[in-house]
């Protein structure tokens, strides 16, 4: 089911909401046992516990607590958002939506697409600083991953460097992006952008990298052939020229 609800801007909130219209449907469309998963731990806890929710969000909880009733089972699961991938890409495919989409024999296309496009993670390690039940906090490529999917075109001295200089990257939560970046026209739209697409990058494919393109536009768009995903190690001049010609376009 794709549901396009109405704007919010607390993560949890929008959870709750989805997660309500969910069950809603699955109750409606006769199902009796029911997995609900999310990887919103605020949001998770909140439904399967059993006190009344005194938050701003209660009534919401009170609709989704009194909807499970309804289940002979119900089983209520925080994952990982890596474990999401097809509520997330439905999540995105929402947005550009005007009505209501179901499907109840079949997986969405749209996710079916999404979801083919990502390789194997190798040895790219995950750490959950916030317990295995949360979000994963950290994420660090392994070296594996780093030679066949990052550096496969650039030269070997630089990926031996890099291989010497890898540190985990922090991720954020949807709690965090809600706090820390409003994405308006003011503070983001005033701002020119170019997309260059890396032609034989192996881990955001081409047609990958054409989609986030045509779900947001930027203001052009150039390509460099025969690079990796390490544009400036595997193109370097290339890439140099591409960014003086950009940089004298829009000063």
């Amino acid at each position: 089911m794709v549901d396009k609800g109405p704007e919010v801007f607390c993560s949890t909130k929008a959870k709750l909401l989805a997660c309500r219209k969910a069950i809603e449907f699955a109750v409606d469309a006769g199902f009796l046992e029911l997995v609900i998963e999310g990887d919103n731990s605020l949001a998770m806890t909140a439904i399967s516990s059993l006190k009344i929710d005194q938050s701003l969000l209660g009534n919401v909880v009170g609709d989704i607590q009194h909807l499970i009733c309804n289940l002979q089972w119900v089983r209520i699961d925080c994952v990982r958002r890596g474990g999401n991938r097809v509520a997330h890409v439905l999540a995105q495919f929402a947005r550009d939506i005007t009505e209501d989409m179901y499907w109840m024999e079949d997986v969405p296309p749209i996710a079916r697409e999404r979801v083919s496009q990502q390789g194997p993670q190798l040895d790219n390690h995950f750490t959950y600083g916030q317990g295995p039940n949360n979000p994963p906090t950290t994420f660090i490529f392994g070296p594996l991953y780093s030679a066949l999917d990052l550096f496969p075109l650039s030269p070997i001295k630089d990926l031996t460097l890099a291989a010497l200089l890898l540190r985990p990257l922090r991720l954020f939560s949807d709690e965090d992006l809600s706090k820390q970046i409003m994405l308006t026209t003011k503070k983001y739209g005033s701002v020119k952008r170019v997309f260059i697409i890396a032609e034989k990058d192996k881990a955001i494919k081409r047609d990958f990298q054409l989609w986030m393109i045509e779900r947001n536009p930027p203001n052009d768009v150039v390509e460099i052939k025969g690079s990796d995903h390490m544009v400036m190690m595997s193109k370097t001049i290339e890439l140099w020229s591409h960014l003086q010609g950009i940089a004298e376009k829009y000063s």
